[in-house]
């Protein structure tokens, strides 16, 4: 049989009637480009469905740092056990997987799986055979005479996974799960920085922020880029005034991409200075900071800023791209924050 072209198949997709682009992100679908048979590493995320109680309870101290009986940790109840119950029988049949971590949230379960050997019906479906084992024994619990005609569902319907290419990736997603209780505590200590999103108004111009969104009342905000068009005295100038505005509790304002904004940025940080950075583009769902932006949004030393419109698809960033972030970066530098031409007003995504 002939080989297809490239160029056809690319036709031939442009021309499909029933083919357009998702509307909205949807954190259930498989990665095309990968092989879920094949042996990999996965950090898989099942939620609980509204019919289900609790999980699970987090407790303990949040700011806690040392592995004490008061440090974030859960209590597992009766519908998490039915899932530890329904894991141990589930490896028990594939023993092509290892389950590295795994942490019962009060609503949603995080596992780091580890594919050792080749699956033959692949991970969705060893998944959905997990998922259906603790429904088993949700119905088995209930006596026969109290149990109704039809069971509602134990968990929503699919669950997302993250693919760890490398073992960077894989130390990220075991260490994001023994933090998941902490973090969790401290999202429900600072719920209007985790939470809440704001719509943010200069003139004209509308765009998303998350974080503390009062840095943009700070009387001292200044915008960090750099350019190649800089002569290195001009740049260093700029540096300067960076660095004052650091040291006089000011803010930084910008996308960080360029190794040298990021210089800038690491000062910041490092001198306890807030930051508000541009990102390229929205967040979604479930999604908040990562690794240190998380730390500083929960001392209220971040805001997130971002477009209006959300884009489900990671792209490298182009010049253009950076040219239209750092001019929002300039355009809150400029504004003037009590004025009447701004307006932050709250919404629930």
């Amino acid at each position: 049989m002939a080989k297809q072209n490239k160029s056809f198949i690319s036709c031939e997709k442009d021309s499909n009637p029933f083919f357009r682009e998702p509307l909205h992100p949807n954190y259930h679908r498989r990665s095309f480009r990968n092989d879920y048979c094949r042996p990999a590493r996965y950090m898989v995320t099942i939620m609980k469905s509204s019919y289900v109680g609790a999980l699970s309870r987090v407790v303990g101290n949040p700011m806690s740092m040392s592995p004490d009986t008061n440090a974030p940790h859960v209590d597992v109840l009766l519908p998490g056990n039915q899932i530890e119950t329904a894991l141990r029988l589930w490896l028990g049949r594939y023993h092509q997987i290892v389950v590295v971590k795994y942490v019962i949230m009060p609503d949603h379960v995080h596992l780091c799986i580890h594919v050792k050997e080749f699956l033959k019906i692949g991970l969705g479906s060893a998944i959905g055979n997990l998922m259906g084992r603790v429904s088993r024994l949700r119905h088995d619990a209930i006596p026969e005479h109290l149990r109704p005609a039809e069971m509602q569902p134990f968990f929503q319907k699919g669950f997302n996974d993250r693919i760890a290419y490398d073992d960077v990736q894989w130390e990220r997603q075991q260490k994001y799960i023994e933090d998941n209780p902490r973090r969790y505590l401290i999202k429900r200590l600072f719920p209007e920085y985790y939470r809440n999103v704001w719509i943010v108004s200069i003139g004209d111009r509308q765009f998303y922020a998350m974080g503390n969104v009062f840095l943009l009342k700070n009387p001292d905000i200044q915008a960090v880029r750099f350019s190649r068009k800089f002569r290195e005295d001009e740049f260093e100038r700029y540096v300067v005034n960076w660095k004052k505005c650091v040291e006089n509790s000011g803010v930084l304002v910008s996308p960080f991409i360029h190794p040298k904004e990021k210089e800038i940025r690491d000062y910041a940080i490092s001198n306890g200075t807030s930051i508000i950075r541009i990102c390229e583009k929205g967040f979604e769902g479930r999604i908040s900071p990562q690794g240190r932006e998380f730390e500083l949004m929960s001392h209220s030393r971040l805001l997130l800023v971002y477009p209006e419109v959300y884009e489900n698809e990671t792209k490298e960033i182009s010049y253009n791209k950076a040219r239209e972030m750092n001019g929002m970066a300039a355009r809150i530098a400029g504004a003037d924050w009590f004025g009447k031409d701004v307006r932050i007003r709250s919404c629930r995504k």
